[in-house]
């Protein structure tokens, strides 16, 4: 595959990636005004709306806004966006404290992953970056331990309706299937009875690799490496920094490519890419350990594609010498999908085109087994979970 060229970008959706870039240079601020004075072209701010909302980063987008100056037509949506954001947050946050103290207690272990760690240490603003649920992981032999501990604490294994007002345990054949092929405990679900946020939901992942990825990334090495992290008056653990870089692009490659979230218009989101360019953006991450790492487990091409298309979406945030260090002889490989269903597929629209076409799971082959029984969810959000697809495994 050519290095990607640069496509005619729409106005609308060249201001939302400068918007969210993390690295606001002057050249960069004077081309996000210049956008928005444009005569000759007014921008359609109803456009703006609905591609960040899909790519959930309208709270990043309305903070920015208001910070560099830009005027909105609809200033108190853009508000209003944020401050729910932050409140939302803030109530997963009092959630989080809560439920870590009562794993203490109940002696079981646990790695914090991504969306509040990301919202603290990188994002530095618990407005900008939406939490969906709290993501654990941990060691494979304590399922049974957590497990009882989230019951006892109030959780049940069951999914949010679609309004977040009802939990549904998973029917037999849900566990089934589960069970044979992921790697993940069923979803922990319990009411919150808030409009902010209906019900908390809980992921608990026993490995960050893929049963069907050919990757093996053992999930004591991931302990023995993490760091402290405190949330509030309780204290819990975090991947290092190579590690959590490593999960963010795992998790990305494996969205971005499989069947199921291309089926309901979930693989392309642009926060993703935002979150790996904001923490590479903010955070101190040693260049040998990292490359270090994605060598020993043998997982180059799913973190270079991760990198490479965060640098073409956002330019000069991902290191160039990280880039040659991890190229594959080939690249055809960034354009195909299916890989993880067995099968093979590629796009034939341009990254950047496909990612704010929102008529892009229509245009892509195949059709994942649990699409093809349940039947089309597009556009289905991530604040309640698919069938048998919890955050970091594999559909």
């Amino acid at each position: 595959m050519p290095e990607e060229s640069a496509p005619m970008l729409r106005p609308e959706h060249e201001l939302i990636l400068l918007l969210t870039h993390p690295r606001q240079s002057p050249e960069l601020l004077s081309r996000i005004h210049e956008l928005v004075s444009l005569e000759s072209h007014p921008l359609d701010w109803r456009e703006i709306l609905d591609q960040s909302a899909r790519h959930r980063l309208l709270p990043l987008v309305a903070r920015r806004t208001r910070t560099l100056g830009v005027t909105t037509p609809y200033p108190w949506l853009f508000d209003a966006a944020y401050l729910a954001t932050r409140q939302r947050n803030l109530l997963l946050m009092d959630e989080l404290a809560d439920v870590l103290h009562h794993l203490h207690a109940n002696q079981v272990d646990v790695i914090l992953r991504k969306g509040l760690i990301l919202a603290l240490d990188s994002y530095h603003d618990l407005g900008v970056r939406r939490m969906s649920d709290i993501d654990f992981l941990i060691h494979p032999e304590s399922a049974n331990a957590i497990k009882d501990a989230l019951l006892s604490f109030g959780y049940a294994q069951s999914e949010v309706s679609t309004d977040g007002r009802s939990l549904t345990p998973f029917d037999r054949q849900t566990n089934l299937m589960w069970k044979l092929n992921v790697d993940n405990l069923l979803p922990f679900s319990r009411s919150a009875g808030t409009i902010l946020l209906p019900a908390y939901s809980i992921d608990v992942c026993r490995g960050l690799s893929q049963p069907r990825s050919g990757f093996a990334i053992p999930t004591t090495d991931l302990f023995e490496r993490s760091r402290p992290f405190q949330v509030g008056d309780s204290h819990t653990r975090s991947l290092s920094e190579s590690d959590f870089l490593m999960d963010l692009c795992m998790h990305l490659n494996k969205e971005a490519t499989a069947l199921y979230y291309i089926n309901i218009g979930e693989d392309h989101v642009l926060s993703r890419f935002t979150d790996i360019a904001t923490f590479i953006s903010q955070r101190t991450i040693d260049r040998e350990s990292f490359l270090g790492i994605v060598r020993t487990y043998g997982i180059a091409e799913p973190v270079y594609y991760s990198l490479h298309f965060t640098e073409i979406v956002y330019p000069q945030t991902v290191p160039k010498d990280w880039l040659d260090a991890l190229r594959p002889e080939s690249l055809q490989y960034l354009d195909e999908y299916g890989s993880m269903d067995g099968e093979r597929f590629r796009w034939l629209d341009p990254f950047l085109v496909r990612l704010f076409d929102i008529d892009r799971a229509t245009k892509a082959q195949g059709t994942s087994v649990l699409v093809a029984s349940s039947g089309p969810q597009q556009g289905r959000g991530s604040d309640s979970h698919p069938p048998i697809v919890p955050s970091g495994a594999a559909p």
